[in-house]
């Protein structure tokens, strides 16, 4: 690992980022004027084991007035998020940790799906689950898209690459008895609203958007939207 050390000069303070050579117990360092790019570098650096040649490319990609993946996938989660505060947040989350350093330096117009084939390698080192990856995956190639459609690349590099395989999981069912002892447990202002979850299915964000007009009153049956959804 890369380490940054602050010293200051009679002129100005100077960020020195030490590592040790590729291969060996020898120390080299390199100054910077800085904090900003100290820590760019020592973060290539580490992303790429201390290998000088690859940081040294994705430095040089970085500060290329190239569009960078980085630049389209900034502009695509903006484009996509369309004010939902959430959907950003979970985007930027994912394009922080995955893909700014993995492969945003990256010219956007010299990516190839060779590129893209080692990025999931590297997103399956990480030990990400598989739809982690996928979610990460859509985002990129749906900034391609974008950039394709714009006519700012030629090709998506993402099509046709393999991506790891979902493991279809059967969900959880609740017993009767285990949702008795809920509705015993639970404020009794409340347990209506857990018999609607179990009798009907519906979603935690589908109750939340139930209205008094959705109900339907029908002898001893009340029924919530269409009548094949009625609460026991």
């Amino acid at each position: 690992m890369a380490s940054i050390r602050k010293y200051s000069t009679t002129k100005a303070n100077r960020w020195r980022v030490d590592w040790r050579k590729l291969g060996s117990r020898d120390k080299t360092s390199m100054t910077f004027d800085t904090e900003a790019e100290a820590r760019m570098w020592k973060t290539m650096l580490d992303e790429t084991g201390s290998d000088v040649i690859e940081a040294g490319r994705r430095w040089n990609a970085a500060h290329s007035q190239e569009e960078s993946v980085e630049d389209l996938v900034t502009e695509y989660i903006a484009f996509q998020s369309r004010g939902d505060s959430r959907t950003l947040k979970d985007y930027q989350a994912l394009q922080r940790n995955h893909i700014t350093n993995e492969i945003g330096w990256k010219s956007a117009a010299s990516v190839e799906a060779k590129d893209l084939r080692k990025y999931v390698k590297t997103l399956l080192a990480k030990k990400l689950s598989p739809k982690t990856i996928r979610n990460i995956f859509t985002i990129v190639s749906a900034a391609f898209n974008l950039a394709v459609q714009d006519r700012r690349v030629q090709v998506n590099p993402c099509t046709g690459v393999r991506l790891p395989t979902l493991i279809k999981t059967e969900p959880p069912i609740i017993a009767q008895r285990d949702i008795d002892v809920i509705m015993k447990a639970i404020d009794p202002h409340f347990s209506l609203l857990i018999r609607t979850l179990a009798g009907t299915g519906l979603r935690w964000s589908e109750s939340e958007a139930l209205l008094c007009l959705d109900l339907y009153h029908s002898s001893a049956k009340t029924t919530c939207g269409p009548p094949s959804l009625s609460i026991p």
